[in-house]
């Protein structure tokens, strides 16, 4: 699937979307990576907000929202990519 470079709560980091989870990577203090993983399986909904600098794709899983800005063409990808694998 896709790699994608992402801003989350004004930190830099990537989502990769895989064919069953989504793996989440933030890069913090101390040459230490914070990794998350988010089965598709959980993902209850995914939707777009086309914003000014930036487009906001939201996942929601059942306990959690995760809000990720990306650029225009970027945004959408996503978006299809985890339609993609929830399929």
């Amino acid at each position: 699937m896709g790699k994608y470079t992402v801003k989350e709560s004004g930190n830099n980091g990537s989502v990769e979307v895989r064919k069953d989870k989504i793996v989440r990577s933030f890069k913090k203090r101390l040459r230490r990576d914070d990794k998350d993983e988010i089965p598709i399986k959980r993902v209850v909904s995914v939707s777009l907000d086309r914003q000014m600098g930036g487009d906001v794709v939201t996942v929601r899983t059942k306990d959690t929202a995760y809000n990720w800005k990306l650029k225009d063409a970027d945004a959408m990808a996503l978006v299809q990519d985890i339609e993609r694998a929830r399929k």
